[in-house]
Formats: structure tokens, sequence, C-alpha cells
């Protein structure tokens, strides 16, 4: 039986389950809780600076790098691809959002 054929099987609609300019905005704020540039960070942590960069403007990132920041953060790769924060860091999330809604504020109206 070809899958087409089988009822479990069934095509879904392809969505788009990381939202890519949501995981910039977590991947600065967690950069900006180190108080560190770009490319002090991405030297820091033995990323390329340029691809640092990249990931904060909305490229994927690849699971060595994202291995790396679960390695030295303590974040969950579903946080770091999905933004669940359930098994997040308390002190680490508040650090965050504070990262977050400060940039929110600072972004003309």
């Amino acid at each position: 039986m070809a899958a087409s054929d089988n009822p479990h099987m069934a095509r879904r609609p392809k969505t788009e389950l990381v939202q890519l300019d949501e995981m910039a905005k977590r991947l600065r704020a967690l950069r900006d809780t180190t108080g560190l540039s770009q490319e002090r960070f991405a030297e820091k942590y033995g990323l390329g600076y340029k691809q640092w960069g990249n990931f904060e403007t909305g490229s994927r990132i690849g699971l060595d790098a994202a291995l790396t920041l679960v390695h030295e953060f303590r974040v969950t790769l579903d946080w770091i691809y999905l933004g669940d924060d359930s098994m997040m860091p308390t002190k680490l999330m508040r650090e965050i959002d504070e990262q977050m809604h400060s940039a929110k504020d600072a972004q003309p109206a």
C-alpha cells in the first residue's frame, strides 16, 4: 500500500513550526543577557561572527550551534526552536524576558 493510499499517512498542509523571526528575537535576548557584542559572544562560544549575526536576523540555527547554547546556558532546544519555556531555568527566563521587553520598548512606534 502506498503512503498516499493509507488514511493514517494523509498529507497535512505544511506549516512552519519554527518561526524564524521569533527564534531570532530569543537568540538576541539570550546574547543580550551576557552584555556581549555579537562578535565577542560568537568568539566566546566558538561560533562564527557572521553565522551568529545571521541567526539573530532570522536564519535557522543549526543543531551544533543550538547544542552549544544548551550546554553553556542550560536553555532547551524547545525554547530555541519553538519558544517553549516550560523547562527553562526561571532566573534565566526572567533575564531574557527583561531583554525582550526592553528591546520592544526601544522600537519606534
